[in-house]
């Protein structure tokens, strides 16, 4: 991409994203950023739930798989 950018005019704006040079695309780049954001926020989320540490208790490792119990409230006596 740097390599079209240099090579045109105007350089690359937003309205040449989805131009293919050699096989690549800005929209294309700017998909895998974004892909990669996600993937790497949502691995650093379930780490910390599940790596032990000093602060609070580790869950399971299939902690997002499990039901929940039900909680019951006891009547007042």
């Amino acid at each position: 991409m740097f390599f079209y950018n240099l090579n045109t005019a105007n350089g690359l704006t937003l309205s040449e994203m989805g131009n293919v040079y050699q096989g690549y695309s800005f929209a294309g780049g700017i998909g895998m950023l974004l892909f990669d954001l996600v993937l790497w926020v949502s691995a650093g989320l379930y780490f910390d739930q599940v790596v032990p540490s000093d602060f609070g208790v580790a869950k399971p490792w299939n902690f997002c798989c499990v039901k929940k119990k039900k909680r019951t409230i006891l009547p007042a006596e």
